[in-house]
Order: structure tokens, then C-alpha cells, then sequence
């Protein structure tokens, strides 16, 4: 007993004794902490820490920024090891980016995120790297430095922050579908309202312009049961209604009413749904024809009415096999009433596709509701743009573009010729033949050397002629006065008449692009003039036998113009047309009755030979068109929705009209 108590005074004793040390050498320590110099007092070194990090702190409040930079500086020199080393790096971090300083602004955070990764500045620092990154246009850079952050975010504001400038680096390198996932995510996430509303507008925004089909489906799978599926299944269900592919577009509206029936998009999703059901109602071999049958352009509608009932076969008293139906609609100019036609021959008569309009703003208008309604349509209209309007337009005309296309590819590359002068009347027709026909000289390396415009209700052409050769301006050519022989009219400019000069001619052919009745009054003029020895280009507007009648032969002879409607050349396909139209309705046929005729012949065929059951189907067949032949020649549907058919070019001779050889 005694012994164990001798044993446990030792045992107390010499913990005492540990503790004694312990406290030595820790009072040694503390006596021993480092000093430093601090406005001429030495303190200890904790101390310092605590001044110079306040000190920075308040330059920076009072947004002395270099000052501040300079203790920041300091407190890292003397404490490298401190435990507010991250802090004071972050800082200095933060001072270069406001002072635009990026690049300097990235070493510092980099500094941070790399040698700190357990301090809670790192978080701070990443949102800065990631803001460095995106002031120096480093978009994916930036993503790298703020995808991790964005969970880790305990400031709601930061983490909007983050999402909202993920997107954005999203946005400027064109990744439309991350950017979209990150509005969204922020819309799901947030609870700020002002920034879901924000978010939301934007993801709604990328969704409906700038993702394609593949992006949007991806969009579906990410987010399947939530914003923004639904947006992405109407605007999945609008791309297929485009593409003509009804019961693909009917199929997204249907999964987007049933896993998203509370959708904002509910109301649009039911009448598109609506659409699709009228639109997918087709009568195959039910056609329309939308034409000028009565007022401005009737006679027209009504050559283009007997071709395509002749097409179609309707005389007669027993139905022919094969034969299809039509449904007229009688349209004047009103281009309103033109999308009223086509959307009541898609609604109520549910027609497989439609012919017509033939006046410009009409054929405008049809084509625009014909490419809306995802219904085939072939205008027989020569207005430039009517292919342009959807993969649904089509056009079988004799376009202005075609007809300057087939005389300059005979002047300018079999005939050589490079200088040409336009003599155009100031309307719609004669402006915009001059204007291409510049055009498209200047891009075949040629040159319009002259271009006068008259009033096509005038007779005299005079003024107009004078001027494309010098005969006008008289003052201009006062040097030429010593060659003029009579005294009187060299002293007074203004006796001088245009006999008395030569008329300067540095051109090799004319383009007057009006009707044959104005021709018959130009070419006479011409010849007064002296405007002899240059080539005559004319469009279709010539081809008329009273032109021939009308005018001395010298004055028209090898005249050259363009055509697609060409009886004198006598081909077997036309000859056999002739006949029956002729026996139809007593009355030679023309172009537009033998363009309509070729329409429904052809969509008739292709109805008999190929198993089509809606319109994408007639869309497509359509595009596929091939050297079929038509009345005066044969038929090719080009890639861009138009029918090139042959361009034939005419000319004068001997009195008659006859191919150009």
C-alpha cells in the first residue's frame, strides 16, 4: 500500500513537471514571436496581419486602388504563409479586374484556385477567373472556370449570377443548345422572379430561332418532364409542319398536350393542332386553279382555264379513267383574296395541289399562304420571286431573267459582243428588264454604254433615240462645227440640227424591252436617225405577226428575241396540242393556255404513275420532274421550284418569223 502510494506521488510529479515545461516553453514562444516595423514601432507579427489587412481593406473602400495594391503587396511579403494569404491574393485579384486589368486579374484567381482549394475564397476566386475569362472573349475558358461552381454556390444571387453568365459564353460561341440548357436549369432553379422571368424569356427565345431539329429533340431528353420540353415539342411540331411532314409535326403536338397539358403553349399547341387536322384532309385527285377570270388580266385566266380543262379531259360525255377534278376559283388583283383562295381550296375543298394566280402581287400572296398551308402551288406568273417562297412553290412561266439569260448567252457568247445600250419604257415591265439586263451584262464582263427610259404613252421617241448617240446634247460637239458646211448653222448653236452631225454609235446592240406595238413605232425612229448597222434584242413581247405587218422589213430584219411559245418551229408534241385546242374552242392556242395545259398533264401523270396520298407526296414527285414532255418541248423541275422548259430564240427573215439558227 505504502509502495503504490510512493508510486503515484512519482507519476503526479512528473506530469507536473511536463505541464512546467510545456508552459516554458510556450511563454517562450510567445516571447519570441516575430516583430515588425509598423510606423516606427516594432509589433508583433499577428498584429501587423490584423493592421495592414484593414488598412488595404479601407484603401480599397475609398477606391485608392494602388495604395491598396501596395499593402496587399506588403502583408504577402512579410506573411507569405499566413492563413490570409488566399484573402489577400483574391483581393488584389479583384482590384486588377476593376481596374481592367484581366489579364494580371486571371493570375491572381488562378493563383487562389490552384494553391487554395479548401479555402472558402476559392469559390470567390473562380467567379472571378470565369469573369476574367469572358472580358477577354475566352467563352470556353470561361465555362471550364464556372460549370463547378454553379451547384457549389451558397449565395442564391451568385449562383443566378453564374447560370446567367454561363449562358452567355454559351451564346457567343454559338452552342445555342447549352445555352438553352443553362436558361433553363436558372428558370427551374432560381427563386428570384426577376431572374426567371429573364431566363425563361431567353431559353424560349434560342428554342424558337436558333435550334434545329436534333438540338431540340436533345432539349426534350434533358428536360422531358418540365420548361422547356414544351416549347421544344411546338417548335419541333412547327419545323416538321414546314418541312410538309404533317404527321410528323401532328405526332410532337399530340406528346406535347399529353405530358404538358398546363403548358403557356397549350392554347397555340390546340390550334396548330386544328391546322393539321384540316391540312392532312387531301382529295388526291382533286385539283385547284386560282385565275383572272374576270377584270384586269381575264384573258389570261381564261387561256389558261381552257388548257388546263383540256388537260384534264373534261370533254366529253363518259368519265375518263384517270381523269382528276378541278375547282376554280376566279381571282382579280386583290392579294387578300388570293390567300383566301388558297385557304379555301386547302380548307374546305381540300385539294392536293393548286395552279395559279398569274399577276404578280397575287402569285405573291398565294405563294405565301400556299407555303403556310403546306400545299403544292405552280404559279404561272413571271414574277422573279415566287420560287423563293418555300420548298411548296413552284413556277412554269417564261421568266424575264430566262429571256435576258437566252439573248445574252447568243449576243455576248456566240456573237461576242460587249457593248449594248437599253432603250426601256418607264413601267414595271420595261424597269426591271432594263434593270436585270444591266445586271446582268456588267456580270458577263460587258458594258451598258447607254440607257434611256420614255413614257410608253408617247409616239415620239426622238429625244430619247438623240441621246444614246449624241444627237442631243449639240453644244457637246462644237469641234465637229468646222466640218458642217452650211455658214448659217455654224454660226448660231442654235440652228444646228441633228442631220448636220453623225450620230456616235459605240454600242453593238439596243434592248428594248416593250411590245410589238410600240416596236413598230421605235424601229422606224431609229432608222432616221441613222441608228443603222447594230444588232436588235427584244423579249417574248415581240412575237407577233402584226409586228411583220406593221413594219418595213429593213428596219426589223435579224431583230433577235426570245420565246418559249414557238408554233413556226412546227414540233410534233405542239402540232398534236394545236389540233385539239383548236378543236376545243376554235382558236389558235398561246403560251399561257399550252403552261397550264403542261401543269395538270403532268400532274396527272404523276398521279397515275406514282402512289401519292398527300400533298408532301405531290411536293416531292413534283421536285423530281425530269425531261418530261410538254407542248413545246421538254419540262425539268430545277432544284429551286422552277420548270425549264426550252427558250427558243426568233428573229425576222424574209417577212416571216423563224428560228434563229
Amino acid at each position: 500500500m505504502r509502495q503504490n502510494s510512493f508510486r503515484m506521488k512519482i507519476l503526479f510529479r512528473g506530469r507536473l513537471w511536463v505541464l512546467l515545461i510545456a508552459a516554458l516553453i510556450a511563454f517562450q514562444f510567445a516571447s519570441c514571436e516575430k516583430k515588425v516595423q509598423r510606423e516606427g514601432q516594432r509589433i508583433s507579427a499577428s498584429e501587423a496581419e490584423r493592421l495592414d489587412l484593414a488598412a488595404a481593406e479601407k484603401a480599397v473602400a475609398r477606391a485608392e486602388f494602388e495604395q491598396a495594391m501596395a499593402l496587399y503587396d506588403r502583408f504577402l511579403a512579410d506573411f507569405p504563409h499566413s492563413t490570409n494569404a488566399a484573402l489577400a491574393h483574391q483581393k488584389k485579384g479583384e482590384i486588377l479586374y476593376w481596374q481592367k486589368d484581366y489579364a494580371a486579374a486571371e493570375k491572381e484567381f488562378q493563383f487562389v484556385v490552384t494553391s487554395y482549394p479548401q479555402k472558402p475564397e476559392r469559390q470567390d476566386a473562380a467567379w472571378g477567373l470565369g469573369l476574367c475569362y469572358y472580358q477577354q472573349e475566352r467563352w470556353n475558358d470561361a465555362v471550364a472556370a464556372l460549370n463547378p461552381i454553379y451547384e457549389l454556390a451558397a449565395d442564391p444571387d451568385r449562383r443566378d449570377q453564374v447560370g446567367l453568365l454561363l449562358a452567355e459564353c454559351e451564346l457567343r460561341q454559338h452552342d445555342f443548345l447549352h445555352a438553352a440548357e443553362w436558361y433553363a436549369r436558372l428558370a427551374l432553379d432560381t427563386s428570384n422572379t426577376e431572374h426567371q422571368a429573364r431566363a425563361k424569356k431567353l431559353a424560349v427565345r434560342i428554342v424558337e430561332e436558333k435550334l434545329d431539329s436534333d438540338e431540340l429533340e436533345a432539349l426534350v431528353q434533358t428536360f422531358p418532364q418540365s420548361f422547356p420540353a414544351d416549347y421544344a415539342l411546338l417548335s419541333l411540331a412547327l419545323i416538321a409542319e414546314q418541312q410538309a411532314r404533317m404527321e410528323k409535326a401532328h405526332a410532337y403536338i399530340e406528346r406535347l398536350l399529353r405530358e404538358h397539358g398546363q403548358s403557356e403553349v397549350k392554347g397555340q399547341a390546340l390550334a396548330l393542332r386544328e391546322k393539321l387536322k384540316q391540312l392532312l384532309i387531301v382529295e388526291p385527285r382533286r385539283l385547284g386553279l386560282i385565275l383572272p377570270l374576270s377584270g384586269k388580266g381575264h384573258r389570261f385566266g381564261e387561256r389558261a382555264l381552257k388548257g388546263a380543262l383540256l388537260a384534264a379531259k373534261v370533254f366529253g360525255t363518259t368519265p375518263v379513267e384517270g381523269s382528276v377534278e378541278l375547282r376554280v376559283k376566279d381571282l382579280s388583283s386583290d392579294p387578300l383574296a388570293a390567300a383566301k383562295a388558297v385557304e379555301g381550296l386547302v380548307r374546305d375543298d381540300h385539294v392536293i395541289a393548286i395552279i395559279g394566280p398569274i399577276l404578280s402581287q397575287t402569285a405573291k400572296a398565294a405563294a405565301t399562304k400556299a407555303q403556310e398551308l403546306r400545299v403544292p402551288l405552280i404559279a404561272l406568273s413571271f414574277e422573279e420571286s415566287i420560287p423563293d417562297y418555300g420548298p411548296m412553290i413552284f413556277r412554269n412561266c417564261l421568266t424575264k431573267s430566262a429571256q435576258v439569260d437566252a439573248i445574252l448567252d447568243w449576243a455576248m457568247e456566240k456573237k461576242g459582243m460587249r457593248r449594248f445600250a437599253i432603250l426601256y419604257p418607264e413601267d414595271s415591265y420595261g424597269t426591271e428588264f432594263m434593270n436585270l439586263f444591266w445586271a446582268t451584262v456588267e456580270h458577263r464582263g460587258g458594258k451598258v454604254k447607254a440607257a434611256e427610259r420614255y413614257d410608253p404613252k408617247k409616239t415620239d421617241f426622238g429625244p430619247q433615240i438623240r441621246k444614246m448617240v449624241g444627237l442631243y446634247y449639240l453644244e457637246a460637239r462644237r469641234r465637229e462645227l468646222e466640218s458642217i458646211k452650211d455658214e448659217e448653222a455654224r454660226q448660231s448653236i442654235e440652228g444646228l440640227r441633228p442631220e448636220d452631225f453623225n450620230p456616235e454609235i459605240d454600242f453593238d446592240a439596243i434592248f428594248i424591252p416593250d411590245s410589238w406595238n410600240l416596236i413598230a413605232m421605235i424601229a422606224p425612229q431609229l432608222r432616221y436617225y441613222r441608228v443603222t448597222g447594230v444588232q436588235l434584242l427584244g423579249t417574248s413581247a415581240w412575237h407577233s405577226e402584226n409586228l411583220v405587218k406593221e413594219t418595213m422589213l429593213p428596219d426589223i430584219e435579224n431583230a433577235v428575241f426570245p420565246d418559249r411559245f414557238a408554233p413556226e418551229i412546227k414540233l410534233s408534241d405542239f402540232e398534236n396540242y394545236r389540233y385539239k385546242y383548236q378543236a376545243a374552242f376554235d382558236q389558235d392556242p398561246a403560251l399561257m393556255d399550252a403552261q397550264a395545259f403542261d401543269v395538270v398533264k403532268i400532274l396527272i401523270n404523276l398521279l397515275n404513275e406514282q402512289d401519292i396520298k398527300n400533298r408532301s407526296d405531290m411536293a416531292r414527285a413534283l421536285s423530281r420532274v425530269r425531261s418530261y414532255p410538254g407542248v413545246m418541248g421538254e419540262i425539268t423541275v430545277t432544284q429551286s421550284g422552277d420548270w425549264a422548259g426550252q427558250v427558243y430564240l426568233l428573229t425576222f427573215q424574209e417577212g416571216k418569223i423563224k428560228r434563229l439558227r
